[in-house]
């Protein structure tokens, strides 16, 4: 009895392990389970033991989905080639096959099965939706929209989303007005966050970037899209704004939370950067060096600190590091050049210079210009200055010192045209207007203009000793010596150690009759510049005039 019941059990056992190797049902469930806990090398061992077992249309399915998901395109398109041969086209397998496709950049089996598809699917409208959305991925935008209008001419039920899809497709293609146009149609109806998404993204692309992030703000704010990516967005574009207040109230409650996101942290140390916080800068790029050391953007912003902070030698450890972990990147180099310049290390600076692995690039030319300038090869130094703009134009300081340049070498149309183009581009910059009105002034030229233009310098800066002597300067060369007396006597009390401030206040007393203030301020002047040769013959004429 007891060998009957063995016997039995063996049999039994013998037929669970053969089924376990050829039951197609127990297979399956065993594939399933591997694809649930995502062990795909095993669940692909059983789905390719099944297919040898029963070329079952399920089984072909389940394998091309899997190929798709652990991105094996190349073998997806053969399993696929080897279904169509077995059994009919089935619509679910268009974007996994199209996808594989578009991957291996198999451009004409694309064509070919898109149409294939669409002939044998008509009425489908997701089919149709799906290849649209690879066309897009392919960046044939005039193919995507054709489909997408027509699926908003035979789909009213979900024209919205279609029109909303034709929009950003329209905005990935650049035409952002087209686009503008369908979201301001949208909006009549309803208001929802992805439109606005859209919308902003459009004004970008025109351009408009502070209604661009008033709209992403509003999002941030209403939660209604809580995204890490939408509040990077907002941060860019604070920044890109110039508006730091902006940047760092949004940041301040929230940076604690981010506190290992290495890209919030430089972000905020660019942000007290900005607004002269040194010391908070520091601390946060200082926390990014700590995450980690070879950091070579914590680096670089610190050197700028300490620059800031005169701290030179702790600039040039940060600089020389940043170059060490990131020899590539050219910036270093400029700023580590631009370093060299101000300590007047010219011939490291050139030196240095010649080691930029990319030199043509606008900072490169910008820098090699600065240098020239520092050695008064003005005109060089304008060589490389506009070969720089040509590459940069939207520099407004660029052009500011660019029209400096023009004026040292007396070409007064093109220094002009230069402080035009910088007042352009920052309307609040104010070191362009008094420059171009006191170069106007001292060549006694256009001075009612040099007068609007130094009044405009002085709406900013009112108490600005340089501005003042500008102004005094202008009412002096229009023959209106107490108005030039009253801006002279402030610049003097502002600026005590100028020579040419000083000087001018000492020709403003000549012409009101008061020779003994005028050598007074002469002497003074004199004192602060003694190697002024012309300003020895002024105060030698009048001390021996009599007057």
């Amino acid at each position: 009895m007891r060998i009957y019941y063995f016997l039995i059990t063996f049999i039994f056992i013998s037929c669970y392990f053969s089924r376990e190797k050829e039951d197609p049902l127990f297979l399956y469930m065993l594939y399933s389970s591997k694809v649930e806990k995502g062990e795909y090398k095993e669940a692909r061992k059983l789905i390719e033991r099944l297919l040898k077992i029963k070329k079952d249309r399920e089984y072909f399915r389940d394998y091309i989905f899997l190929l798709y998901n652990i991105k094996d395109f190349n073998k997806l398109k053969k399993v696929f080639f080897e279904f169509e041969k077995n059994f009919e086209l089935d619509s679910t397998l268009t974007y996994p096959f199209l996808s594989a496709c578009i991957f291996t950049r198999d451009f004409k089996n694309f064509e070919k099965y898109q149409k294939k598809f669409r002939e044998k699917f008509k009425k489908d409208k997701d089919l149709l939706y799906l290849i649209s959305v690879l066309y897009q991925a392919l960046g044939d935008f005039d193919r995507a929209i054709s489909l997408l209008d027509e699926l908003i001419k035979n789909d009213s039920l979900n024209s919205k989303k279609y029109l909303l899809d034709k929009a950003r497709v329209l905005s990935m293609k650049k035409d952002y007005m087209s686009a503008l146009s369908i979201i301001n149609k949208l909006e009549e109806d309803e208001i929802f966050p992805e439109l606005l998404i859209e919308k902003a993204i459009c004004l970008e692309g025109l351009n408009d970037y502070k209604e661009a992030l008033k709209i992403y703000r509003k999002l941030l704010l209403s939660k209604k899209i809580a995204s890490q990516n939408l509040l990077r967005k907002v941060l860019n574009l604070s920044i890109f704004l110039g508006n730091y207040e902006l940047a760092d109230t949004l940041l301040k409650g929230k940076i604690d939370s981010f506190f290992y996101d290495v890209d919030f942290i430089h972000q905020y140390g660019f942000i007290k950067y900005m607004k002269n916080e040194f010391k908070e800068a520091m601390k946060y790029f200082s926390i990014a060096l700590s995450l980690n050391p070879k950091d070579d953007l914590a680096h670089y912003y610190l050197s700028r600190i300490f620059y800031r902070e005169k701290l030179m030698d702790r600039a040039f450890y940060h600089i020389k590091k940043a170059i060490e972990i990131n020899p590539k990147n050219y910036e270093y180099y400029i700023y580590y050049s631009f370093l060299l310049i101000s300590e007047r290390k010219l011939k490291e600076a050139e030196e240095l210079l010649k080691e930029i692995p990319d030199k043509n690039n606008a900072p490169y030319f910008y820098l090699t210009g600065f240098l020239e300038k520092q050695k008064r090869n003005y005109k060089r130094a304008l060589f490389f200055y506009e070969k720089s703009l040509k590459l940069d134009s939207l520099d407004a300081r660029k052009w500011f010192e660019a029209g400096a340049l023009y004026e040292e070498i007396n070409d007064i149309k093109k220094a002009e045209k230069a402080f035009r183009k910088s007042v352009k581009l920052d309307s609040t910059l104010s070191e362009s207007y008094n420059y171009w009105g006191y170069m106007l002034a001292e060549r006694g030229l256009k001075l009612d203009t040099a007068k609007i233009l130094i009044e405009k310098a002085l709406e900013f800066e009112p108490d600005n000793g340089y501005y003042l002597d500008s102004m005094g300067w202008v009412y002096y060369m229009m023959g209106k010596y107490d108005s030039a007396f009253v801006y002279l006597k402030r610049a003097v009390e502002s600026v005590p150690d100028d020579p040419v401030i000083v000087e001018h206040l000492g020709d403003v007393y000549l012409k009101l009759n008061q020779i003994d203030k005028a050598l007074n301020y002469w002497q003074e002047a004199l004192k602060l510049e003694p190697l002024n040769k012309n300003l020895k013959k002024k105060i030698e004429k009048y001390k021996n005039s009599g007057i």
